[in-house]
């Protein structure tokens, strides 16, 4: 449970980054990704709290209904996981792309490739230049 757990913390961070950094203006990304790890932080401190209210309740549980310790933490996170859900869909639903400047039609792949090449060929060409004086 704790791994798939590690791993979709690890999905939602790097994708949140990706997020960040291709919709925020630039001024203002350093004080998004805090923010972001601000949340993360207050998340897991929730998450902390609400297992430990819950292991108050579940005590009588466990002794009495037999429930597990495990079943209250998949609860826990079934609960929390639910209404986050709820709230990325309703936020999601409101939601529309940044568009930078009007050039949003621009293949970022394609410049990026094409400044490479003529990295590449600059450096062709000196090396070529650099063989040929000798």
């Amino acid at each position: 449970m704790i791994v798939i757990v590690t791993i979709g913390e690890l999905f939602t961070i790097i994708s949140s980054l990706e997020f960040i950094c291709a919709q925020a203006p630039s001024s203002m990304r350093s004080l998004l990704v805090g923010l972001l790890y601000f949340i993360d932080g207050m998340g897991a401190l929730l998450m902390s709290s609400v297992m430990l209210a819950f292991a108050v309740g579940f005590k009588y549980a466990v002794n009495h209904l037999h429930f597990s310790c495990g079943s209250s933490y998949t609860l826990v996170v079934f609960i929390i996981g639910t209404s986050g859900f709820i709230a990325y869909i309703a936020v999601a639903r409101w939601y529309r792309k940044r568009q930078r400047g009007g050039q949003s039609d621009i293949n970022y792949q394609y410049v990026v490739e094409e400044y490479f090449e003529q990295h590449i060929q600059r450096r062709d060409s000196a090396t070529a230049r650099h063989l040929n004086s000798n």
